[in-house]
């Protein structure tokens, strides 16, 4: 049974003869006999009684109708949702990561957002250690090494890869380092520098920010590795030759699953990923 053969039940039990049936459904007469004789003989049991002046529906047909209205009012709403426009995605949304991500990649380009979408409003969080407080309800964070809780979805978006830069104005050996560090989250690029025996005592500044880490090198204060979005594009730092770390790190959104697929969070993240697949390297 199908909903196409049951509107012709519809047509007739509510019209009450065949002939009023075939002019509601613009088909001729012999149709709708035809096809409700169809659905009876494979159903094995009467729908209509036909009398002289129409037809009158059977206790099966009664109940038949019931599903059949529910099923029609579940089209209708179909065709409604079908033929809307999609809703306009609007409201603030709150983007939790580095600060030299906000800074570098996704305040330049935050224009070709505010294009495509007007209502939307943007709050930058620089952080790279999760904390939950202060968090708007439409929330996300873009992270290197914090992995997703059971709640959150986990999207990768893009991979940068990292080098060892000095400042181009030193020209002895750079033996001090400068790191990137998280406190309770380990991060690979202060992970790099334990796997080589790097005593920590030559570690001369530490800091949860790429960008920190960039300027301290651009100060003398050591060297240090960072992504080399940032180390190519400062006249400032030389990559060190001779020391290639050959370390990648994947940047990934952690979207908490009840809105994740919310028009204003689905217009963010597309954003981000178009941003920072352009500047990965």
């Amino acid at each position: 049974m199908e909903w196409d053969d049951l509107k012709y039940v519809l047509a007739a039990y509510r019209s009450r003869s065949f002939a009023r049936a075939a002019s509601l459904l613009k088909v001729s007469h012999t149709t709708i006999g035809r096809r409700i004789s169809a659905l009876e003989d494979s159903l094995g049991q009467t729908l209509f009684t036909r009398t002289r002046d129409g037809c009158e529906p059977t206790d099966l047909c009664e109940k038949i109708v019931k599903i059949a209205e529910r099923m029609e009012a579940d089209v209708r709403r179909a065709a409604t949702i079908a033929a809307a426009t999609p809703d306009e995605p609007e409201g603030l949304v709150q983007v939790n990561t580095a600060s030299w991500i906000i800074n570098h990649l996704l305040i330049p380009a935050l224009p070709r957002l505010y294009e495509s979408a007007p209502k939307i409003q943007i709050s930058f969080v620089g952080d790279v250690v999760e904390d939950k407080r202060g968090r708007t309800e439409h929330s996300f964070s873009l992270r290197f090494d914090v992995m997703a809780h059971r709640s959150e979805l986990e999207i990768e978006l893009a991979n940068f890869t990292y080098a060892i830069y000095g400042n181009r104005h030193i020209l002895e050996d750079q033996s001090n380092w400068v790191s990137t560090f998280g406190g309770s989250v380990v991060m690979k690029t202060f992970g790099w520098l334990e796997k080589q025996n790097v005593a920590f005592n030559d570690v001369r500044l530490l800091a949860d920010d790429a960008e920190l880490v960039q300027t301290a090198i651009r100060n003398g204060i050591g060297k240090g590795l960072i992504p080399t979005y940032l180390g190519e594009r400062d006249p400032a730092l030389k990559r060190l030759s001779g020391e290639d770390p050959e370390l990648t790190r994947c940047l990934r959104a952690l979207v908490p699953r009840h809105i994740a697929r919310t028009p204003e969070i689905t217009t963010v993240l597309n954003w981000v990923e178009q941003v920072v697949k352009g500047a990965s390297i």
